[in-house]
């Protein structure tokens, strides 16, 4: 009699466990309302480029996945409950090519232009020549207004912008444009000529 009582003793044990296993196991699946595919859909329709498989931060909360646009590459931070963007940040950045960098010549210096206008200066257009590879724009060369420019950053990231200004960087001209969101503050820098984003970095402020 004793050693079925400690059976079944036993057994009831083994079932509370057993149930104590799968709650542990549904409750640790169920804790956040966002899956991976639900956050990979979130950046997919806020963000364009590849996007990586997202991965659980079970710690933070968080979601994180690399997003690959045109050769950049951004680490995006994905709150698991809410789907909130919490962050955004560029790892890798384009290396410019040759043939990036023939986007940033001077048109008018063809090969169209090859007249006797040459000819006559034979030893100051040789003169160009050597500087041709040297030769930076001027702010007037700029193709993207500032305007355009506030257009593309508030279709990349909503909110009111705050600064908005064109800089120069060896030669080449960009826009610096930062947008406030609540308690988000984005950073980005737009190609005044291409009107190409290159660089962007999302904030959140917890406090």
């Amino acid at each position: 009699m004793k050693k079925k009582t400690v059976m079944m003793t036993v057994g009831l044990v083994v079932l509370v466990l057993i149930g104590f296993g799968i709650y542990h196991s549904f409750a640790s699946s169920a804790s956040h309302d966002y899956s991976k595919k639900d956050i990979k859909q979130v950046i997919t329709t806020q963000y364009p480029g590849k996007v990586s498989e997202p991965q659980l931060n079970e710690k933070e909360g968080f979601y994180e996945a690399v997003v690959d646009h045109e050769g950049n590459k951004y680490i995006i931070k994905v709150d698991a409950n809410t789907g909130e963007v919490k962050g955004l940040e560029m790892t890798e950045k384009r290396t410019e090519t040759n043939a990036d960098a023939n986007k940033y010549t001077d048109p008018g210096k063809g090969s169209d232009n090859a007249t006797t206008e040459e000819q006559d200066n034979g030893s100051e257009k040789g003169q160009e020549d050597d500087e041709e590879g040297e030769t930076k724009h001027t702010e007037e060369d700029v193709t993207v207004s500032l305007s355009e420019a506030k257009e593309i950053a508030l279709e990349r990231f909503p909110g009111r912008i705050d600064e908005a200004e064109l800089d120069e960087d060896d030669g080449r001209y960009l826009y610096e444009i930062k947008i406030i969101n609540g308690n988000e503050e984005a950073e980005l820098e737009i190609d005044a000529f291409t009107g190409e984003i290159l660089y962007q970095n999302i904030e959140v402020d917890d406090d």
